[in-house]
């Protein structure tokens, strides 16, 4: 056994070197960063060799076995005999530690080196991408971001001077705003009361607190304030509270009050009290998003004196207006900051209608204490329960926010996605973006072709949704884009966590199950492959008992390993058959199914090794 493990020690340790160095030195590199240049050299050569491991080590095995079974082997005259079963074990042991350096191999060294490869290779565009941005934001003021970009710079060429020159200058930017800011302790209440919407803080008084607000305002005939406190008080009632009658008096005339307007000083202040009645009343009707220009042209009014309940009502406006829009300007860094790409999968509704769904890029931030995420060229097919067209729905931009499911009475996941379509302009009415709807197919010119088609007003009401609920957990998007990308793609522990959600969003489950019998049933292969070997290199073993093992004879094995190379791969492609034909016949029981079978090859390949003779 020594010796069997010298060999495999030597040829592999010489295979390293000659790889590498064959590498190093006749290798072309693409662009990379001048500090990458040796590493990357190194990495491709180890790369190299990792690759063609399981080659080394499997024809370094057959060759060990021929010599190390070269003498003593007089106890192995009958078929099945002692000697034959403590080589058994020997070659299990070494078999052993053989599968565990190809599995780590192949899930863990090869996809990190090539990981790192990858980061290398795109190192000298990412580093100029980093730097660009970085400096736009610093024309652009926004120094947090800038100094997120000149890190990332940094981070990927610490020796780069104009990396570390635009750290320094974002960072002292970034200071300089901070000091220019208010306290900390301010900056953090005004950021705790930025993460509470107005109307959620309103809401949490308690009846009585509202009506004396009603009140209060109705003496300093406040009545814009006085009806929206008596308002919040009457929703905030149920029918049996003694505040409401009280609430209700006070909302009826505070509303009366409004209709009325007082004698003012210039038309000026009149204008200015009419818009903000117009907007207090778009904003109680439900029409937030005219109420929140109203507002903001209010606040930018600069020939009156501001009065505080107009901030407060376009607070309250633009809270309503982003639950059910966004703004133009919060997708504007899409292009740079997009961290998924080309996701696509199906969902089945509620009422048996599937969705089909395609999004070119998506981004992930953090936002009001939550996660936001962005998508860019979201688009939507529903299909009816029987297959059959009917509508589909493409839009440049979309928000998602997570929504506690149990806010709408749902109790199987805990957050879902609420997608919001239509975005709209910051500071100008009007500019709105609205998805696209289309409801026949693009072979179909009539809708009269199709066998139940949409009416008039199902296709209007479609037409004017804003924004609607995915059925789906909020947290299993990671696990789609990954998938997106293909099974092989992902590690074995999110592949086998994702098995049960496959079909659900439209994946070929066979796909991902064959993924996962080839990974799992990998070490079992190389197993049977190495028992098989075993008994090649005792039926090849050297007999010519007075030839002593010559180290030169490990030059000889390079050829050996390439054709060694070639049969392997084709072993691994027709295994990979094999394992689909297990997972068409037995579908989720095909790794249990696939296990019997491999360990059943693998009694044969015991077997056949133990029946050797001399």
């Amino acid at each position: 056994m020594k010796k069997l493990l010298l060999v495999l020690f030597s040829y592999g340790l010489i295979a390293f070197g000659i790889i590498v160095l064959l590498t190093v030195f006749f290798i072309t590199p693409p662009e990379l960063l001048s500090e990458d240049l040796s590493s990357y050299k190194f990495l491709s050569g180890l790369y190299n060799y990792l690759t063609l491991m399981p080659a080394i080590l499997l024809s370094g095995f057959l060759m060990a076995c021929s010599v190390q079974w070269q003498h003593k082997t007089s106890n192995s005259r009958e078929r099945f005999s002692q000697g034959m079963f403590i080589r058994f074990r020997n070659c299990m042991v070494v078999g052993i530690f053989i599968v565990f350096a190809l599995f780590l191999n192949k899930e863990v060294f090869l996809v990190k080196i090539s990981n790192s490869l990858d980061v290398k290779r795109k190192a000298p565009s990412e580093l100029k991408e980093a730097i660009y941005n970085a400096s736009y934001f610093i024309d652009q003021q926004q120094y947090h971001l800038a100094v997120q970009y000149a890190r990332k710079a940094v981070l990927v060429s610490p020796e780069s001077d104009e990396a570390q020159s635009v750290l320094k200058e974002s960072s002292d930017l970034l200071e300089i705003e901070h000091d220019a800011e208010k306290s900390a302790d301010e900056i953090l209440n005004r950021i705790s009361e930025l993460q509470r919407p107005v109307h959620t803080k309103d809401a949490a008084f308690s009846p009585l607190a509202l009506v004396q607000k009603a009140r209060q305002a109705m003496t300093e005939k406040d009545w814009f304030n006085a009806h929206y406190w008596a308002a919040l008080a009457v929703e905030a009632c149920d029918e049996k509270n003694t505040n409401r009658e009280e609430a209700l008096i006070l909302a009826n005339d505070a509303w009366n009050k409004l209709q009325h307007s007082d004698a003012y000083q210039n038309e000026d202040e009149r204008n200015y009290y009419k818009k903000k009645k117009e907007g207090y009343t778009a904003l109680h009707s439900g029409d937030s998003l005219k109420a929140y220009y109203i507002y903001k042209s209010l606040l930018d009014a600069k020939n009156v004196a501001q009065t505080p309940d107009v901030e407060r009502f376009f607070e309250l406006a633009r809270e309503n207006v982003q639950s059910q829009y966004f703004f133009f300007d919060e997708t504007e860094h899409m292009n740079r900051l997009a961290n998924r790409h080309n996701i696509y999968f199906s969902l089945e509704d509620k009422d048996k209608t599937r969705l089909v769904i395609y999004i070119k890029n998506s981004m992930d931030i953090k936002k009001d204490g939550g996660l936001v995420r962005y998508l860019e060229g979201f688009n939507m097919v529903r299909y009816r329960p029987d297959g059959s067209f009917m509508y589909s729905l493409s839009v440049p931009y979309a928000k998602v926010m997570a929504l506690r499911s149990a806010d709408i009475g749902g109790r199987e996941w805990e957050n879902v996605p609420f997608v919001i379509l239509q975005s709209v302009d910051r500071n100008t009415e009007g500019l709105v973006c609205y998805p696209e709807y289309t409801f026949t197919e693009s072979d179909v010119q009539d809708i009269s072709e199709y066998q139940n088609p949409m009416t008039q007003e199902e296709m209007d009401d479609i037409s004017r949704t804003n924004s609607f609920i995915l059925p789906m957990n909020f947290d299993d998007f990671a696990a789609i884009s990954e998938a997106s990308s293909g099974a092989s793609h992902m590690s074995l522990t999110a592949l086998m966590s994702f098995l049960s959600k496959a079909e659900k969003y439209g994946f070929s489950a066979e796909t991902f199950y064959q993924c996962v019998v080839s990974r799992l049933m990998y070490p079992l292969f190389i197993l049977a492959v190495v028992l098989f070997l075993a008994a090649a290199g005792w039926n090849y073993r050297i007999e010519d008992k007075r030839s002593n093992f010559r180290f030169r004879w490990l030059f000889f094995l390079p050829l050996c390993t390439l054709i060694f190379f070639g049969i392997f791969e084709l072993c691994t492609y027709v295994t990979g058959i094999l394992n689909y034909v297990i997972v068409g016949l037995f579908g989720s029981a095909s790794v249990f199914m696939a296990s019997i079978l491999y360990i059943i090859i693998l009694f044969f390949a015991s077997i056949l090794f133990v029946s050797r003779k001399e």
